[in-house]
């Protein structure tokens, strides 16, 4: 349960991430420093208490730890530039959802695995069902953003480097301009 418990650190680290952009982008890496030491803060205290009980503790302890920072740093874009804190989660919940998914699928498959075969064998096959059950995950709540995503696949496959470059410049097939109210990106 210890690695299970550290992949879910990983669930948040793309929103952390995204919140030091912002903070950094509008002219406060202060306030990701200050989130930063907030956690630091709470990683003391908790795994000071966890340490005694066990390791599945401090990985919990860390998760805890994840939330605090999110929090925090959540209400620092939330002052920053008026994104609530609601809205930032449904803005990452998509990603969230498929990637629950994409662990229950890959869950399902390592109980499924025969005990015979070797882990060098499992492993990448794991990592491909994850892959497809990511990519099906988020196809069913963003079908859009799948339809982008395989195109710019498909043209990396096929080295079409413009083509790429039009697809990050475009969405669902028209220029940003129409959809965000920017100036599109000529290639």
């Amino acid at each position: 349960p210890v690695i299970q418990i550290a992949l879910l650190i990983g669930l948040r680290m793309p929103v952390s991430a995204f919140n030091a952009g912002v903070l950094k982008g509008v002219g406060r890496p202060d306030q990701f420093l200050k989130a930063g030491l907030a956690g630091l803060v709470v990683t003391l205290v908790l795994t000071s208490v966890a340490a005694s009980i066990g390791l599945e503790a401090v990985m919990a302890a860390l998760v805890v730890q994840q939330l605090v920072v999110w929090l925090v740093g959540a209400l620092m874009v939330r002052s920053a530039i008026g994104l609530g804190i609601r809205r930032q989660v449904t803005a990452g919940a998509s990603a969230f959802v498929a990637a629950v998914f994409m662990g229950g699928a890959v869950y399902l498959a390592m109980i499924m695995a025969p005990s015979n075969a070797g882990d060098a064998l499992i492993l990448p096959v794991l990592i491909a069902i994850g892959l497809a059950a990511y990519v099906v995950g988020l196809a069913a709540l963003v079908p859009a953003t799948a339809v982008q995503c395989l195109r710019m696949l498909q043209a990396l496959i096929r080295r079409e480097k413009v083509d790429v470059a039009t697809l990050l410049t475009h969405a669902n097939g028209r220029p940003r301009s129409d959809v965000a109210g920017e100036s599109a990106v000529k290639v």
